[in-house]
């Protein structure tokens, strides 16, 4: 969507699908790995991406499996957006997608044009001991 000069926006919540019973099955401290997200964004584009907030970290655990970000936003105009980011392996790296889309409108509201972006995201594992969570 196009980026307004006076951007106000509430952050939903991030989604991220990790079976909870494979993580507790098992019992060695997991590796972790930081996203280094490789993609040329827009200027004319805010994403609401999980890339916001910094690097997200998975665990080995998760590593080399399909990952979902969503998050759902408000916009300056007047609509509620579903954005979602889509990770897919690529052998050592994730090939990445991000789609957005308005999932209602205030009475009289019209949507903005929606962005999309595409690009690699780099797994890179952080050392033991490393406060980076």
């Amino acid at each position: 969507m196009l980026l307004p000069l006076g951007r106000s926006f509430v952050i939903g919540g991030m989604l991220l699908a990790v079976g909870m019973a494979a993580l507790s099955s098992r019992s060695s401290t997991p590796k972790r790995f930081k996203l280094v997200l490789d993609a040329e964004r827009e200027s004319r584009c805010y994403y609401e991406s999980a890339w916001n907030d910094g690097e997200p970290v998975i665990t080995d655990r998760v590593a080399g499996q399909a990952i979902v970000m969503s998050r759902q936003f408000d916009w300056d105009d007047g609509c509620t957006w579903l954005a979602t980011e889509t990770l897919t392996p690529t052998g050592s790296s994730y090939r990445y997608e991000y789609a957005e889309h308005p999932v209602s409108c205030m009475d009289g509201a019209e949507a903005s044009s929606a962005c999309h972006l595409i690009g690699a995201v780099h797994p890179i594992q952080i050392p033991d001991g490393d406060g980076v969570h």
